[in-house]
């Protein structure tokens, strides 16, 4: 399936970086901040500033080297989901909605420029948000979909070859291919296509993908940054920072 969309993205022009604010970039400083703030048991003002820290060094990694607005969302959105997992099985939890959060963040301060689009009244265009969130989702899970879809393809055309009773299993392959055609439909969409309703399931979509990725392979985490050890006077004994 070929990727469709309006023109070029708002998001992807060639200078970001310069139409990246101090004040957005600190907004998203501090969205990393809430969820190392979730995930790493702390205590104490030194141990506060010690998060900063890591998560001023990331998020400047990523700006560094990120070739888009996109890929940087997409950077920091995969490792904060990577945050999320679930220390009991080291599977990426569901939780899917980090996109949803740095999306308007960066639309806030593209609307603060003179050549942007314009908005909508209310400082939301709530379409040109789902837009792009689709597209960083895009980057991030499409491929593996793909492959996944390709294989359900292939393991159906194998049974459609050889006549046999339809049986169980092959009726929830049928389904699961079914799945899977509409998830990256979902991801193939353009923007005059979508409608107030995908706005209140992005984050349902996003989640389905995600457990459909982990239920087919093993999750195995980016890192971007070096492990930090952390003092073990402020976070708990022998705590430690993968970013």
């Amino acid at each position: 399936m070929s990727p469709s969309g309006d023109g070029e993205p708002a998001m992807d022009t060639d200078n970001w970086r310069s139409r990246l604010q101090p004040d957005s970039r600190q907004r998203i400083i501090n969205k990393i901040m809430e969820t190392l703030k979730r995930h790493l048991p702390f205590s104490g003002q030194e141990a506060l500033q010690e998060l900063k820290k890591i998560a001023v060094r990331f998020e400047e990694k990523v700006y560094t080297t990120a070739t888009s607005q996109s890929d940087y969302l997409r950077k920091i959105s995969l490792k904060m989901l990577t945050m999320e997992t679930k220390s009991q099985n080291n599977s990426l939890q569901s939780k899917g909605s980090f996109l949803t959060e740095l999306v308007p963040i960066f639309l806030d301060q593209s609307s603060k420029d003179s050549t942007a689009p314009a908005r909508h009244a209310n400082g939301a265009d709530w379409q040109e948000e789902v837009y792009q969130t689709i597209k960083v989702m895009k980057e991030m899970y499409v491929s593996e979909l793909s492959e996944l879809y390709q294989k359900i393809a292939t393991k159906l055309q194998l049974h459609d070859s050889i006549p046999e009773p339809i049986s169980e299993q092959l009726e929830q392959l049928k389904l699961f291919k079914a799945m899977l055609e509409h998830l990256i439909s979902v991801l193939q969409i353009s923007k005059s296509s979508i409608l107030p309703d995908l706005k209140k399931q992005l984050s349902l979509y996003e989640k389905q993908m995600i457990d459909v990725i982990n239920a087919h392979r093993p999750w195995k985490p980016v890192s971007f940054l070096k492990t930090r050890a952390v003092p073990h006077t402020s976070f708990a004994p022998h705590a430690s920072v993968t970013i």
